[in-house]
């Protein structure tokens, strides 16, 4: 499968990385851990990784299999190796999002369930859909997306309908009857899907690792097949997401995994943090590589996300964040009133900014949901400041 070579540290993938970011690259096989911090040039760090697999290790592109969490980071993966080791080889790689993934092995592998690999994938407009008809047919009058985000996080912990039924009874008899009545309408809602041959997303990494669990043959391949497996955002991997990649990586044990065990921004989709900090009982053996300069923000910006992390009870890895960057302006904290006097304040620092000669579009404001940019626009519209 591979042809050793003789590596070498002066290699051109390795030029311009500090010393943890060429110890990633040069990790050679094993569960290793690299723990990023914001702006360190993680993606460098993956990219250049799968690079010096190919060409120093000689590994088959065909058998690394590279995971990201969106599209555009697969399709920008690809691009730079294609930079680095030329298009050919690299577009061998399998990379790709858990899901799309996993959409495209099933499209092979599904008849092994006696499901048709014709079937369609479910956005949440159309999973909505269909539960609001099922509310409807029961004469209930929840939520669609309430009903939906019990199912999803059913699924995530890989629990069928029946496991289901299983939790909810216990549920039920702690004083919880939530789950109970979700029983019957998960069961509906699979029906439904079954009979217009459709699978929602978490379909997707369920149906995938049942299969990967019940036929031997299947398993074989995958894992013989993917001797290396790259992994960006581990932070964000839920139960469900660690199993697939658990079943793939079991025969070689090559896994590499890149997170930010301070960071956790989905775990109202599912994600565990946990995980990352687990990994090491997972994968007994596992080096940990931390990347912990900040090529990004100035020195104030990481020295504040530093006293937030340092005193935390989470900073099991006790990572220490730096930059080699200007100062940097200084952070100002304002305590507001309310959202009101909040974006009074926000509108006079933009026009003494705007006074100093700064550029409207320099300046951003950054909320948390959606919902708080009403006030903000509606006070913007009384100061005559444009924005969009």
């Amino acid at each position: 499968m591979t042809v050793p070579t003789t590596s070498t540290t002066d290699h051109p993938l390795l030029q311009g990385l500090n010393e943890p970011q060429r110890q990633a690259v040069l990790h050679r096989d094993g569960p290793c851990l690299t723990l990023a911090g914001p702006g360190s040039g993680k993606t460098a760090v993956l990219v250049r990784r799968c690079g010096y697999l190919i060409d120093v290790h000689g590994v088959d592109p065909a058998h690394i299999l590279a995971v990201t969490f969106t599209n555009k980071a697969a399709r920008e993966m690809r691009e730079r190796l294609a930079k680095l080791i030329g298009p050919k080889r690299a577009e061998k790689i399998v990379a790709g999002t858990f899901h799309s993934l996993c959409a495209r092995w099933l499209r092979k592998t599904i008849h092994h369930l006696g499901r048709d690999p014709g079937f369609t994938i479910f956005d949440e407009d159309d999973q909505r859909k269909v539960m609001r008809e099922i509310l409807d047919r029961a004469d209930l009058d929840f939520k669609p997306a309430q009903i939906l985000e019990t199912i999803s996080a059913a699924k995530t912990e890989l629990w069928d309908v029946q496991e289901f039924e299983q939790r909810a009874i216990a549920a039920q008899a702690a004083g919880d009857p939530w789950p109970a009545i979700v029983v019957p309408l998960y069961d509906a809602y699979q029906r439904e899907l079954r009979k217009q041959n459709a699978l929602d997303f978490d379909d997707l990494i369920m149906l995938m690792i049942e299969i990967l669990r019940t036929q031997p043959g299947v398993l074989a391949q995958f894992q013989q097949r993917f001797a290396y497996s790259l992994t960006d955002e581990y932070q964000d991997t839920n139960f469900s997401l660690a199993t697939l990649l658990r079943l793939i990586v079991a025969k070689h044990r090559n896994i590499f995994v890149v997170g930010d065990d301070q960071q956790s921004i989905y775990k109202f989709r599912g994600a565990d943090v946990s995980l990352i900090r687990t990994f090491q009982q997972e994968y007994p053996n596992a080096r940990v590589i931390m990347l912990e300069q900040n090529y990004r923000s100035t020195k104030t910006i990481v020295g504040i996300a530093q006293a937030i992390i340092e005193p935390s009870p989470e900073n099991i890895f006790n990572k220490q964040l730096w930059t080699a960057n200007p100062q940097g302006m200084r952070a100002l904290l304002y305590e507001a009133d309310d959202e009101y006097d909040e974006a009074d304040f926000v509108v006079r620092t933009i026009q003494r900014l705007k006074r100093q000669g700064h550029a409207l579009s320099e300046m951003a404001i950054i909320y948390r949901t959606n919902v708080q940019s009403r006030v903000f626009e509606q006070t913007f519209v009384r100061a005559g400041i444009p924005y969009r």
